[in-house]
């Protein structure tokens, strides 16, 4: 039943984080990744992950640039990578279902996923007309659960 309520909430904010992403453009280069992009949008260089280590590496360079937008005062630097990293948790939520971790390290890594679905949408919304997002403040959250995933992500 908590997974059914952690699957809803993060549908929700997948539907949230959507709504930035554009058509993907015939650029003549082939897809980043070996998988279907045939979904009507773009996921940028990193392609899908295929497993829980490779999507934490994505996961990490992302954070890194959001967080360095919003500390450099180059905020909207954030908005496209935000959206990337709504489809990527999304990746990464079925790759923990499928993983070898034990019961209690999937139940770690959905809680941290789910800090950062919510953290990410609350940045995201500001850019589409909701309250000012306080990255410090969202980050204080978001910091302690990239190390949890991060610790369990071997």
């Amino acid at each position: 039943m908590k997974r059914l309520a952690y699957a809803t909430g993060a549908m929700a904010l997948a539907c949230f984080f959507s709504t930035g992403c554009q058509p993907a453009t015939n650029t003549g280069k082939a897809p980043a990744s070996s998988q279907s992009s045939d979904h009507g949008h773009d996921h940028g260089e990193g392609g899908h992950p295929e497993t829980l280590k490779e999507g934490f590496a994505q996961l990490n360079d992302i954070y890194s640039v959001i967080k360095t937008a919003f500390t450099s005062n180059k905020v909207d630097d954030a908005h496209g990578p935000l959206h990337s990293v709504g489809h990527l948790l999304e990746d990464m939520e079925k790759l923990v279902e499928k993983s070898d971790l034990d019961a209690e390290g999937k139940t770690k890594a959905d809680a941290g996923i789910k800090t950062l679905l919510d953290s990410f949408g609350k940045i995201d919304d500001m850019f589409h007309g909701g309250p000012k997002a306080d990255f410090a403040e969202l980050d204080k959250a978001m910091g302690p659960a990239m190390e949890e995933l991060k610790g369990l992500i071997k």
